[in-house]
């Protein structure tokens, strides 16, 4: 059985838009949370996935790859959190490949990037890779519950997070998902590859900051994020006079951030 096969079937659409990841899929078709909902699992302790529902053997194929790859991740995010209770939902149409949706405590993912996955499109595994711990981050920060700091800061943390790992891979790797999120494939609406990722992978984090700045704070991109407001607070945290009450809130969100990206915030 494939994953194909496993994918085919649907049930019933839910879901509400959370903390949303940084890359966002094109068609009018989609919507935040999804359209359909594929399969449901939960996270026992350890970061293994639990199916919630009966499952064929159709479905073990993707059951199986998102269960290894929550347990082998979930433990490097976070080691001491108990992620029992963590949802993960796989869903037709949603606006991005993956988010977290605080009020479910569920990370959404969108059966597409699965597809590529089984068929074996070069980067698309290492793309699953990338996405899922970034929302693990969130499910994170929500586990602790001692953030209190604007919404847009912690975006900007855990993406930019996002970004140091995807230069910790190997260049065939990252050129493989430029070349995927670039493609006319339905993945990358708002040039997230182009924009902050190829930036990134040809003059290193630091030159990054400022287009991953600018995508975060586009009101076209990020509603919830995206304006004014959510520019000021940054450029207030970012000065002299600020810096304490940056490192505080870096510090509630319970996150750990490497020098090398403290430096380039």
């Amino acid at each position: 059985p494939s994953a194909r096969e496993f994918l085919r079937r649907i049930t019933q659409p839910e879901g509400e838009p959370g903390a949303p990841g940084p890359t966002r899929m094109r068609g009018a078709h989609r919507r935040p949370g999804g359209t359909q909902t594929v399969a449901r699992a939960m996270m026992e302790a350890d970061g293994h996935l639990r199916p919630t529902r009966a499952r064929t053997r159709a479905d073990r194929w993707a059951t199986d790859l998102l269960s290894a790859l929550t347990a082998e991740l979930a433990p490097l995010v976070c080691p001491n959190c108990d992620w029992a209770g963590t949802r993960l939902r796989v869903v037709e149409g949603n606006d991005r490949l993956m988010h977290f949706e605080r009020v479910t405590n569920a990370v959404i993912l969108d059966a597409d990037l699965l597809r590529a996955v089984e068929a074996g499109v070069p980067g698309a595994l290492a793309l699953l890779r990338l996405e899922l711990t970034h929302e693990l981050r969130h499910a994170k920060v929500r586990y602790e519950e001692t953030y209190r700091g604007p919404p847009v800061l912690e975006e900007f943390v855990i993406t930019a997070l996002q970004v140091r790992d995807f230069l910790a891979l190997d260049l065939t790797t990252r050129q493989n998902i430029l070349v995927l999120l670039d493609a006319d494939n339905d993945y990358d609406d708002q040039a997230f590859g182009q924009r902050v990722l190829r930036i990134a992978n040809e003059r290193g984090l630091r030159a990054a900051v400022r287009p991953l700045l600018d995508y975060l704070t586009d009101p076209a991109i990020y509603p919830e994020l995206g304006d004014a407001q959510g520019r000021a607070v940054l450029r207030e945290l970012a000065t002299d006079r600020e810096l304490p009450a940056l490192r505080s809130h870096l510090e509630a969100l319970h996150v750990e951030v490497p020098a090398d990206v403290t430096t380039a915030l």
